[in-house]
């Protein structure tokens, strides 16, 4: 694979990347907008109910480790492909100071 076909293949791998970070990104949002919703419902009854009390506190307990779990595997995700992205073009510099050195 030629220089430039290196540096296209290398774009399109990013933009692939950013595209799926934000789906992942609008589908997350979508879920945590749904869970805060059941949350206020909840929080209403539990004046009234202990049950929806309960329900409210997990409820609470779910958005806060889908939260805290999502940061904290995307952001190993993302180290490991930037350190993918750092070793892919370490090798592209080594080959072409190859190809201009010799």
């Amino acid at each position: 694979m030629d220089e430039g076909a290196e540096k296209e293949n290398i774009l399109v791998r990013l933009v692939q990347i950013k595209s799926l970070v934000l789906d992942t990104q609008q589908i997350r949002m979508k879920l945590i907008q749904s869970l805060q919703e059941l949350f206020e419902t909840a929080s209403r009854w539990a004046e009234e109910d202990s049950d929806a009390m309960r329900i409210a506190g997990y409820i609470a307990q779910v958005l806060n480790n889908l939260t805290k779990s999502y940061e904290e595997r995307q952001f190993n995700d993302d180290l490991k492909e930037l350190e993918r992205l750092i070793q892919q073009a370490k090798g592209l510099k080594q080959k072409l100071e190859g190809e201009g050195g010799g």
